[in-house]
């Protein structure tokens, strides 16, 4: 699918005007599409961290994927 870059590009424009600020992507919520198809999480969330980091390289410090292995539902 299509990501929408239109908050990130805000962020990652912000932080290249400050050169001493490091970004760690944090995904810490469940997206929609997440909750749909909750097996596929994990493939979505691929997909997402190999566009961000196409998109913005090495602006980017780390990428951290939340991991909840003792909540039932995930």
């Amino acid at each position: 699918g299509d990501f929408d870059a239109t908050y990130p590009d805000r962020v990652f424009s912000f932080a290249s005007a400050h050169p001493k600020m490091r970004l760690l992507v944090l995904y810490n919520h469940a997206p929609q599409w997440a909750i749909d198809e909750p097996g596929r999480f994990a493939d979505h969330a691929a997909a997402a961290a190999s566009w961000l980091i196409r998109r913005y390289g090495k602006q980017v410090s780390a990428v951290e994927v939340f991991n909840e292995p003792n909540w039932p539902q995930y």
